[in-house]
C-alpha cells in the first residue's frame, strides 16, 4: 500500500509541476490554443469562432488533396489489392 501512495505522491507532484510550467508558458505569452476545426480538411477551412474561412497550414493537406476522389479512389484500389500492415511482423 505505501507503494502505491508514493506513485500517487509522485503524481501529484508531477501535475503541480506541469501545471506551473503552463502558468509561466501563459504569462509569457507563448502558450498556444488550439482552434477546432468546424469543416472537412482542405485548403481552407472553417474554425470555431470565426465566420471567414481562413487558409489550413496546420495539417500536410496544404493543397486539399485528402479530399481529391480521384486519391481516395486510388488509396481504395491499392488497399483492395495489395493490402495494408505490417508485412514484417
Amino acid at each position: 500500500m505505501a507503494e502505491r501512495l508514493s506513485i500517487t505522491s509522485n503524481g501529484a507532484k508531477l501535475n503541480e509541476a506541469i501545471a506551473k510550467q503552463l502558468d509561466d508558458i501563459r504569462a509569457a505569452g507563448t502558450f498556444k490554443e488550439e482552434r477546432v476545426i468546424t469543416s472537412e480538411q482542405a485548403a481552407e477551412i472553417n474554425v470555431e469562432g470565426r465566420e471567414d474561412k481562413v487558409l489550413n497550414f496546420c495539417a500536410n493537406n496544404y493543397l486539399g488533396l485528402a479530399n481529391s476522389k480521384d486519391l481516395i479512389n486510388a488509396a481504395k484500389d491499392a488497399l483492395d489489392t495489395h493490402g495494408f500492415g505490417l508485412a514484417s511482423v
